[in-house]
């Protein structure tokens, strides 16, 4: 630093700093550093999705899942596994007279 510049600091006046100066200083240094914003937004928010995968995947390894299946999730497992495969006939399922089952093999 030179002395001329330790000299301006030490004689800062109040009045020559204004709102228009720092908000077009602002916007000048974001137009010219937006890229690098970008980068480091992304980069940030990638390390963040990776660390959460990495937690999910390390509570599901060890078992210390903290959920459950919950009282909807249950009667939603029973349904599935009451349904029949497509092997077997609905034995209670009759079509109306006259029609076909567009379905049928």
């Amino acid at each position: 630093m030179k002395i001329t510049d330790l000299k301006s600091i030490t004689n800062l006046n109040l009045k020559d700093v204004s709102f228009d100066k720092i908000v077009r200083k602002s916007i000048y240094w974001l137009r010219h550093s937006r890229t690098v914003i970008f980068v480091v937004v992304l980069s940030a928010g990638l390390m963040m999705a990776i660390l959460t995968l990495n937690d999910i995947l390390q509570q599901a390894l060890s078992g210390n899942l903290s959920g459950g299946y919950s009282q909807t999730d249950r009667t939603t497992i029973t349904r599935l596994n009451k349904l029949q495969t497509s092997d077997k006939n609905a034995s209670g399922a009759t079509l109306p007279s006259g029609r076909i089952n567009p379905f049928s093999e």
